[in-house]
């Protein structure tokens, strides 16, 4: 047997624990999430999410002409891996918790290869699925979240970016436990909802330390509005805990050095724009607050539309607009499910928020509408949650006739041949 057939054994080797490992604590996650939770079902499709993605890191690494399309940034956090695996650097945990996770990888499993590391980023990226799926069963039952579970797990930028070495597992993970935690701390306000917000918020710090803060947020927000309500057995207010939300996030803004924050936005936002790329977005100022507050609406709705499906350029770019097609059509479900029935709206608020707070952080840091493929990726999951959140209220409505509808849902319900 040769050498490199040793390597492709052990590398196979390899994958196949990390596989053991990763379906063995994703059926502990589901089963301990689904014991309070009757009618949650989410074997299937999350199955089907790991073989889908598991086939196309398979179909990626044997055919070369699509290796391309993973770009160069994984050799850079490989490297860097390799570099912290010998001692001979030293990365920050804020932005580089991928590049610690590939390092420790590699000193469980040694010379295994690259494919058992895909198959630790497939096993992030699912579990976050799972955590954002189960959020959606807390808020619209358990038929909201086995669609939501399947639209995701087949969803085709979702399936790439889930297998490639970059921070998006990661942050996938860090979506799906926000989420969950926002959902819960609006529906119970308790301790368990600030810890699993807390693992969303130190997940996502540890990814992309802009979006970790849009979690955490967006978990204010949400906390805020849920100790505003009426909530628990004595159906009472929590105004100690209000008081808090927004004093600590004052405290936080006074003490950041708010110059140097927006110098460092502005520095970004010109890095982003300076290159002779198909899809850089046009310069914008984002140097001072006044600035972001004028230009913002305008860099948010490059993110969410651009690049527009003829303005790509290559083979990666034509992938990347199927998630971008994937996202309007989400949009527009979740617009007119929203129109139809504005009072659903109430049950959703907690997806609302971190939707908002994402898109906020994602739309200051974009530059280059190329990289709005990755970022739209964590959007449309929550987009996922909040049309069939919607919808599948709406269904439950119409049959029920528990809830009257408002004059533009009566409206649209012409235009569109159904009866409220």
């Amino acid at each position: 047997m040769t050498l490199g057939s040793d390597q492709a054994l052990y590398g196979a080797l390899c994958g196949t624990i990390t596989l053991v490992v990763v379906g063995w604590l994703l059926y502990g996650l589901v089963s301990r999430l689904g014991r309070s939770r009757p009618g949650l079902s989410l074997t299937r499709p999350l199955a089907a999410a790991v073989a889908v993605r598991l086939a196309a890191a398979g179909l990626f690494a044997a055919v070369p002409a699509l290796q391309s399309l993973r770009g160069p940034d994984e050799r850079v956090f490989l490297g860097l891996a390799a570099a912290l695996g010998e001692g001979s650097v030293v990365v920050s945990w804020l932005g580089d918790l991928h590049v610690r996770l590939f390092a420790l990888q590699w000193a469980v499993f040694g010379e295994g290869g690259e494919f058992h590391l895909r198959v630790g980023q497939i096993g992030l990226a699912v579990a976050g699925l799972t955590l954002a799926a189960v959020a959606v069963h807390d808020l619209a039952g358990p038929r909201a979240a086995t669609l939501t579970a399947w639209i995701i797990a087949v969803e085709p930028s979702n399936v790439f970016f889930s297998t490639i070495l970059h921070k998006e597992a990661p942050m996938m993970l860090a979506g799906g436990l926000g989420l969950l935690g926002c959902v819960r701390m609006y529906r119970r306000r308790d301790l368990t909802a600030a810890l699993i917000l807390g693992g969303g918020v130190l997940v996502g710090l540890g990814a992309r330390p802009y979006a970790g803060a849009a979690i955490a947020a967006a978990g204010f927000a949400v906390t805020l509005h849920a100790s505003l309500r009426s909530v628990g057995p004595a159906r009472r207010r929590a105004p100690r805990i209000a008081a808090a939300c927004v004093v600590i996030p004052l405290l936080a803004l006074a003490a950041a050095p708010t110059t140097e924050v927006f110098a460092r936005l502005q520095l970004s936002q010109n890095a982003n724009v300076s290159d002779q790329a198909n899809l850089t977005l046009e310069p914008i100022d984002f140097s001072s607050p006044v600035a972001v507050a004028r230009n913002l609406p305008r860099r948010v709705a490059d993110f969410l539309l651009r690049p527009y499906p003829w303005q790509v350029g290559n083979l990666s770019q034509q992938f990347g607009v199927l998630g971008t097609l994937v996202a309007w059509l989400l949009f527009v479900i979740a617009g007119v499910a929203a129109v139809r029935r504005p009072r659903r709206l109430e049950q959703i608020v907690p997806a609302l928020y971190l939707l908002g707070g994402l898109i906020v952080a994602y739309s200051l840091s974009a530059g280059n509408a190329g990289t709005g493929f990755r970022y739209r990726t964590h959007v449309v999951v929550l987009l996922a949650a909040v049309a069939c959140a919607l919808v599948v209220a709406a269904q439950r409505q119409r049959r029920t006739g528990d809830e009257p509808g408002s004059r533009a849902a009566m409206v649209l319900d012409r235009v569109l041949g159904e009866r409220s």
